[in-house]
């Protein structure tokens, strides 16, 4: 039967005996679960120690046996002698030992990572020289992140590595979250009953996510902000939103990427509506139905 509460008497058994034998047996004796008793020794902050725990590995565990430990040497001997086992794991003495190091392909000399097996190497940006293992040779170009960091600041990515990235993006949204013009415009074209997506990827030259799309109308909407596009009535042509950062570029720069976009959308078949961020913030929904009725 099991119990719930503990009393005086079990509490004092398990102080005497937690020392002497495990939770199982203790459980058994007192007839209650062993976790019930593993519970109570925290409880009680009743420690055993590495000691104890050791000592219960040997009696446990048939591996600390010494008859068994002779037992299996003998074994393996003997298998040596007879050229089932090849000698690698038998000490530092044994003559084989150092001769199955330099024929092993991954474990002996002849492994790449071997301490022998560095090789030097120019670093890409600082061009120092800097060890490099002989199986990442081609793969390392950096010291260290710093150097690589640097690099990627000063000249970007490569081609290849920007194509990759592109291809990835397509299956991103960014921003995770929309902007306050972009939820105001949204909310405009639901009062008007007009079905639109967002965020969806436009497959030209310049690819990117459009901010909202019309399928109906065949129409791209885009809401521009005054400082990520630069509005021209604010900024010069060389204001530069995020200077001495990799992604830096000038204000004329983004008008031509903007235009392009838009050009190659027009080229597809797009109708394309541009808003910037001071308009949509003083429009309202009438403004916003004049600005749809040439579409």
């Amino acid at each position: 039967m099991v119990k719930c509460r503990w009393d005086l008497n079990e509490e004092n058994f398990l102080k005497e005996n937690y020392l002497k034998s495990g939770n199982k047996g203790i459980a058994k004796k007192l007839n209650r679960s062993v976790a019930s008793v593993s519970r109570k020794i925290q409880e009680m902050k009743l420690v055993r120690g590495k000691e104890w725990n050791s000592k219960r590995m040997k009696l446990n565990n048939p591996s600390y046996n010494q008859d068994i430990v002779n037992k299996r040497v003998k074994t393996f001997k003997r298998r040596i002698s007879l050229g089932e086992l090849i000698p690698y794991m038998t000490g530092k003495k044994n003559p084989f030992f150092s001769k199955y190091n330099k024929t092993h392909p991954r474990k002996g000399k002849e492994a790449p990572n071997w301490k022998g097996h560095s090789l030097l190497k120019e670093c890409k940006y600082c061009k120092k020289k800097f060890k490099v293992w002989k199986c990442v040779f081609n793969k390392v170009k950096f010291c260290n992140l710093e150097c690589y960091a640097n690099y990627l600041r000063e000249f970007g990515h490569s081609e290849k590595v920007m194509e990759a990235i592109r291809k990835n993006r397509k299956h991103q949204k960014f921003p995770k979250k929309d902007s306050s013009i972009e939820v105001k415009i949204q909310n405009f074209l639901k009062q008007l009953g007009i079905e639109f997506f967002t965020h969806q990827y436009m497959k030209i030259k310049h690819g990117y996510q459009c901010d909202i799309l019309i399928p109906s109308m065949n129409l791209v909407i885009e809401c521009d902000g005054d400082f990520i596009h630069c509005n021209p009535a604010i900024y010069p042509a060389d204001f530069r939103r995020f200077p001495n950062t990799k992604g830096d570029k000038p204000a004329s720069v983004i008008w031509e990427i903007d235009d392009a976009r838009t050009s190659e959308l027009l080229s597809k078949g797009f109708k394309v509506l541009r808003l910037w961020e001071h308009e949509i913030k003083i429009m309202n929904l009438d403004q916003f139905k004049d600005k749809l009725t040439p579409f």
